[in-house]
């Protein structure tokens, strides 16, 4: 499984609350813009709300700890997205993703 893709898209899920919306209320659609393999969509199908919630608390909480930079309203979405991906990769995916 490539991690990397399947934080791709827990971070996505996390920032952007119009594919946090299609993520879980019709995931097939919403993982269509991405190569990801069977054994990465079944990971991902098995991710609950809660545990994504859960998750985007801990991330928001590591983050509030960081020092902020002026980022201009264009790019913000795609700043935290990027910084999201970056946290997300320290931390273990296992409870969320259900392996």
């Amino acid at each position: 499984m490539s991690e990397e893709t399947v934080i791709l898209v827990l971070a996505k899920a996390i920032v952007d609350p119009e594919f946090h919306a299609v993520f879980f209320s019709d995931l097939k659609a919403a993982l269509a813009e991405h190569d990801l393999t069977e054994e990465e969509r079944g990971a991902l199908a098995n991710v609950s709300e809660d545990a994504l919630d859960a998750l985007a608390f801990e991330v928001e909480d590591r983050l509030s700890n960081v020092t902020p930079v002026p980022i201009p309203d264009s790019q913000l979405l795609n700043w935290k997205e990027h910084v999201t991906r970056i946290e997300l990769e320290t931390l273990d995916l296992s409870r969320v993703l259900g392996r």
